[in-house]
């Protein structure tokens, strides 16, 4: 009689874990995020991007920010997420070396979409790497892609650019047919070259003089 309660707990366990897979498949590249946030650590995919700019295995802890109208620093944003980020419309990571920055995650969103943007920054403050990433938003619930648009700073100062589609898990997917809206939010992609183009320079200013 003790394997039928075995068996019973293993098929329940089975269950829990394709339940919990299926999950994750289905879950949204910004709630992810926000999940990973609260659980202390980063995404595979900007701790290799963070490691790759700062040139090193070990990352120090960032400057956390968030916004609500304004930028704001925090020292601890997954606290604030946890009571109140879900009202965020941004939120960001940033890495320094020497007191320069030098790494950046952001992600910012509403209803109509999301975008997340990783970049790198020289010691001189200028980009030298982004990937621009474009999600459609709640409004649109059945669209599951993502346009990744990656920035690469060439020797004669210009950005060579690259783009593809992935789906929620950041498989390769064919190009989706875009609606007229999605194509104007793409093309209203912000792209930066300096520190000074980001939106919370002022706030990181601002905490420095404190």
């Amino acid at each position: 009689m003790t394997g039928v309660p075995y068996l019973f707990r293993s098929v329940f366990s089975a269950l829990l874990l394709f339940s919990f897979v299926a999950s994750a498949e289905a879950q949204r590249p910004s709630e992810r995020f926000k999940a990973t946030l609260l659980h202390g650590s980063l995404e595979p995919r900007v701790r290799s991007f963070v490691s790759s700019c700062l040139g090193a295995t070990s990352i120090p802890k960032p400057l956390q920010m968030y916004s609500q109208g304004a930028w704001f620093v925090t020292s601890d944003l997954v606290g604030h997420v946890r009571q109140d980020g879900y009202n965020d419309d941004g939120t960001a990571q940033l890495w320094e070396l020497q007191g320069k920055p030098r790494a950046v995650s952001l992600w910012v969103h509403d209803d109509e979409f999301d975008r997340s943007t990783l970049a790198c920054l020289n010691a001189g403050g200028t980009v030298t790497r982004q990937v621009n990433e474009y999600m459609p938003g709640l409004s649109e619930p059945n669209l599951h892609w993502i346009f990744v648009h990656t920035l690469t700073l060439e020797k004669n100062g210009q950005y060579r650019a690259s783009g593809h589609y992935t789906d929620w898990d950041r498989h390769p997917i064919a190009a989706p047919k875009l609606t007229s809206e999605d194509q104007d939010f793409i093309a209203g992609e912000r792209q930066f070259h300096q520190w000074k183009d980001f939106d919370f320079v002022s706030a990181v200013e601002r905490y420095r003089q404190q």
